[in-house]
């Protein structure tokens, strides 16, 4: 039996993903400094290494996603996500409604959830 998600659910793990990316990079750094101490238990070395690959792996394919969105789409999720600006602050750079500005943050969701998890 395989278990379908649902559009709504794959919505919802996208924004979850898109505004944890920059803990995703800041946890990556973190890792990467880990794994460059010396005297760091093998253990731990192992488990910074194995956190790394899986952060790295991430990042890469939102990235990706984010690559595939069209101009006005890719610009809402980077401000939104990336760089934090509310969407009051999106309508008033893009000089769009509201409603426009929310239809293409929806619209882009879609578009890395599809890139992310299938259609």
């Amino acid at each position: 039996m395989t278990l379908k998600l649902t559009k709504q659910y794959k919505r919802k793990m996208t924004k979850k993903l898109l505004s944890e990316l920059s803990f995703y990079r800041s946890s990556m750094d973190y890792c990467t400094r880990l794994t460059n101490i010396e005297n760091l238990s093998l253990r731990k070395s192992r488990v910074a290494r194995t956190r790394l690959l899986t952060l790295s792996n991430t990042i890469q394919a939102v990235e990706q996603a984010i690559s595939h969105l069209s101009g006005p789409e890719r610009d809402i999720i980077e401000l939104h996500y990336i760089k934090e600006h509310p969407f009051s602050e999106i309508e008033e750079i893009f000089h769009l409604e509201r409603s426009s500005v929310y239809r293409y943050h929806v619209m882009a969701v879609d578009k890395i959830a599809a890139v992310l998890y299938g259609d």
